[in-house]
């Protein structure tokens, strides 16, 4: 009996892991995709300090071509450029997701009927993510999200 609650509870930690979010680099995975629009980026990055810990809402499990992959929506905490105040605003970075095969084509990433499948794609090997909306909103510090971590909010 014991092994049958190990063994499910290890199958459900697998599968609810699957699309769960996590942490990535500012600098290494969210930085080039705001750098994608030159004008914008410098604007921004002329104007907000940025909290270093990101949390990437989407995380492709073993179960697809993208193992382990962590994409957006991005979010962070920000302040004004020069400000000694704590982190006053809570930034996500949308992004759109284009999936391609080993021959350059575009693979869908919804079916026809709304269904993500484009990730399931055998013949899928590469994600790109292009920048698409800044989300800015006034972030207040409570209990449940101190201010050292990255608010986790699934509001997509």
């Amino acid at each position: 009996m014991n092994i049958i609650i190990i063994l499910f509870l290890l199958v459900f930690l697998r599968v609810s892991h699957a699309f769960g979010g996590g942490s990535v680099s500012f600098d290494q995975q969210l930085l080039p995709i705001l750098k994608q629009d030159k004008t914008f980026s410098v604007a921004l990055l002329n104007s907000f300090e940025f909290n270093r810990s990101v949390y990437a809402q989407s995380d492709f499990g073993n179960h697809t071509m993208f193992d382990g992959e962590r994409l957006g929506p991005y979010t962070l905490l920000a302040k004004p450029k020069g400000s000694e105040s704590t982190w006053v605003f809570e930034v996500t970075i949308h992004t759109k997701w284009t999936i391609y095969d080993r021959d350059g084509n575009v693979i869908p990433l919804k079916d026809e009927t709304g269904k993500t499948t484009g990730i399931f794609d055998p013949k899928a090997i590469r994600i790109e993510e292009t920048f698409e909306i800044l989300e800015l909103k006034p972030y207040k510090e409570t209990d449940s999200n101190p201010s050292s971590e990255v608010v986790r909010k699934l509001q997509i």
